[in-house]
C-alpha cells in the first residue's frame, strides 16, 4: 500500500493506491481526509453519498497539492475521475467531488502523464509531464501559450525558485558537450526556456522522483540522495 499525504491546516488529504483501494482495470480509488488529532477517516470526503473516483488502466497518483481554497490537485497516470475523462490531471473540491470546471489540456495523455506539479503564487499551475516537459496552466487548466517548457525527454520533477525560474529533472544523452548521459537537473527561466545560469554534473541511472528546495533556496535535494548547491 502506498500513501501520498500533504499536511495543511491540521488535516492530511491522503490519496492511497494499492490492492486495498484500487482494483485494475476499471477499479476505484477512495480518497479520504484524515484529521491529524483523531487519526480517523473523514466519511464526508469522497463518501458513499456520491460517486467514487474511477482510475483506469493501471492508475497511479504521483503528486497532490492543496490550493488556498481547499481544492486538491491530483496528478498521475490515469484517464478518468468520477465518470469524467481526466488525462493525468484533475482537481477535486474540498467536498471531494470532481471540479468539472477544471479540464486538463489535450497535450496530456496516457503516454504523457503528470509526474509532479507546483502551485504558482498567482494561482497558475506548473506540471512536469514525462514526455513533453513542463506545462504552465491557468486556474481552469488552460495552457499558457507564452510558456515554453519543452524538454526532449520530458520531466519527472519540478520546483520553482523565488526568482521565478524552474529546476526540472530530465534525461540527457551523451554528446560532444556532455560526455555523461543520465538523469539530471536543468534550469529553465521564468518562461520555461533553457538557461545556462546554473548547471550541474549530477547524473543518475534512474529517473528523479522528487526535488526539494531548501528554505533559503540555496540548496537542492535530489531524491534524498544528493544535495546540490545553487550558488
Amino acid at each position: 500500500m502506498k500513501i501520498i499525504t500533504l499536511a495543511r491546516k491540521g488535516l492530511i488529504p491522503a490519496i492511497a493506491f494499492g490492492c486495498l483501494w484500487i482494483s485494475q482495470p476499471g477499479g476505484t480509488c477512495r480518497a479520504q481526509t484524515i484529521p491529524t488529532g483523531a487519526g480517523s477517516l473523514d466519511p464526508t470526503f469522497f463518501s458513499a453519498r456520491g460517486p467514487e473516483p474511477a482510475w483506469y488502466d493501471g492508475p497511479t497518483v504521483q503528486r497532490i497539492a492543496v490550493q488556498p481554497d481547499g481544492s486538491v490537485l491530483v496528478g498521475g497516470s490515469f484517464q478518468g475521475v468520477q465518470g469524467a475523462a481526466r488525462l493525468g490531471l484533475a482537481r477535486v473540491l474540498p467536498s471531494g467531488s470532481l471540479d468539472r470546471s477544471f479540464v486538463p489540456p489535450d497535450s496530456l495523455s496516457q503516454y504523457n502523464f503528470v509526474h509532479d506539479l507546483v502551485l504558482e503564487p498567482d494561482g497558475k499551475i506548473v506540471v512536469a509531464a514525462n514526455a513533453s516537459g513542463l506545462l504552465r496552466l491557468d486556474a481552469a487548466g488552460v495552457p499558457d501559450p507564452s510558456f515554453d517548457g519543452q524538454l526532449t525527454n520530458g520531466a519527472t520533477a519540478v520546483v520553482r525558485l523565488p526568482s521565478g525560474e524552474y529546476l526540472a529533472s530530465t534525461y540527457i544523452g551523451a554528446g560532444p558537450t556532455n560526455p555523461n548521459a543520465g538523469h539530471t537537473v536543468v534550469l529553465l527561466d521564468a518562461q520555461g526556456r533553457p538557461s545556462q545560469r546554473w548547471t550541474t554534473d549530477y547524473r543518475s541511472a534512474r529517473p528523479v522522483a522528487f526535488l526539494l528546495l531548501s528554505p533559503d533556496a540555496h540548496r537542492l535535494v535530489v531524491d534524498g540522495l544528493a544535495e546540490l548547491s545553487l550558488d
